[in-house]
C-alpha cells in the first residue's frame, strides 16, 4: 500500500462514508484494500480542519477566513457525528425501555402490574 496517493474527492468520500455510519472503517479497508490507520488518520485529519484537509500543498495556503470557514466546516461536521451519535442511544434507550416494561409485565401475576 505504500506509494500510493489518493485524491481529495476520494479521501473525502472514504471519511463520510465511515463518519455518517453507512460504512464501518473494516468494510472501506476491505473495499479499497487500505489500511485502518490510514482512515484513522484521515478521520482525524477531517476532524481538525475539515474538507480542506485534503488539498494539496498549493491549494493549503489560507487566508485568516479561509482558516476560519475551515474551522466551522470542522466543527458543523463534529456536531453532525455527535447528532448521529446521540440519535443512536436515544434508539438504544428506547428498545431497553420496552423490553423492561415488557420484562415487568412478564413477572407480574396474570400480566399485571
Amino acid at each position: 500500500m505504500q506509494g500510493r496517493s489518493f485524491n481529495p474527492e476520494f479521501k473525502l468520500k472514504i471519511v463520510r462514508a465511515v463518519l455518517s455510519g453507512e460504512k464501518t472503517v473494516i468494510q472501506v479497508c476491505r473495499e479499497h484494500n487500505l489500511s485502518e490507520s490510514l482512515i484513522h488518520n484521515w478521520k482525524k485529519l477531517y476532524r481538525e480542519k475539515g474538507e480542506v484537509a485534503f488539498t494539496t500543498a498549493t491549494q493549503s495556503r489560507t487566508t485568516p477566513a479561509t482558516t476560519e470557514q475551515q474551522e466551522i466546516t470542522a466543527l458543523r461536521q463534529r456536531v453532525a457525528e455527535l447528532e448521529r451519535l446521540a440519535g443512536q442511544q436515544a434508539l438504544e434507550i428506547s428498545i431497553l425501555k420496552k423490553v423492561s416494561e415488557m420484562l415487568n409485565t412478564s413477572a407480574s401475576p396474570n400480566g399485571v402490574k
